[in-house]
């Protein structure tokens, strides 16, 4: 019990982690898109304006860059957390190891669907409501002669957002997006490049669901093992 308790400690030390650090990227991104249509309407009226949107989108990407190798590392190390916590609240369930979770998104070719794999079994073995709960009981109002004072009221659902197949489909929108892209501040191009921003916007949006997602459902699984232990 102590170790699931570390462990899940460390699982929301580091959700809250990459939550921030997910957050910052997606307002980098946000930022990005602005000053690419502001650019685009620079071009389209011939400002001479839009070649400081230009150098000011060159430095905003370089800051983009740098963060992605940011909240890449913390992810990888959310993951390893996550995979740790869901060994011991699974119980008994089929999952990777830890470091074969993390390898799966850093290996050319297999990164490709080992995320998609490795997170549909963690959010099905950490799902809390596969354990039943003893019903609680409630007063009951206006009851009659040899009626029961009580009644049984059944635990509601557990209900989580944890969104990983938009967060997966959206890896490979960069990818196609890239391939449209020349080496030339051109309105189409920006166009492009928003494409592939707005999906790293969305993506990083959706991996703070999922990592918020996660903890809160190995949370309330610790608590209803905890709770059936003690029956």
């Amino acid at each position: 019990m102590l170790e699931a308790t570390r462990l899940l400690a460390r699982v929301r030390r580091w959700t809250s982690i990459a939550a921030g650090a997910f957050a910052v990227k997606a307002a980098c991104d946000g930022g990005l898109i602005a000053l690419h249509r502001m650019g685009a309407a620079a071009l389209e009226e011939r400002d001479y304006s839009a070649a400081g949107f230009a150098r000011a989108a060159l430095t905003m990407h370089s800051l983009d860059l740098l963060l992605l190798a940011i909240v890449s590392l913390v992810f990888l190390i959310w993951v390893h957390a996550a995979f740790s916590a869901a060994w011991i609240v699974a119980r008994g369930k089929s999952l990777p190891k830890p470091w074969n979770a993390v390898a799966g998104y850093i290996i050319p070719i297999i990164s490709l669907w080992y995320p998609i794999v490795d997170m549909r079994r963690l959010v099905v073995a950490i799902d809390p409501n596969d354990i039943e709960l003893a019903p609680t009981m409630r007063a009951r109002e206006n009851v009659g002669y040899r009626e029961r004072a009580f009644e049984e009221v059944p635990h509601a659902r557990f209900v989580t957002l944890i969104p990983i197949w938009p967060w997966w489909a959206l890896t490979f929108v960069p990818m196609v997006t890239s391939l449209m892209n020349k080496p030339a501040w051109t309105t189409e191009n920006l166009f492009w490049l928003d494409v592939g921003e707005a999906s790293e916007l969305v993506r990083a949006v959706l991996t703070i669901a999922i990592v918020i997602g996660v903890d809160r459902a190995m949370r309330e699984r610790s608590r209803r093992l905890a709770l059936t232990a003690a029956r």
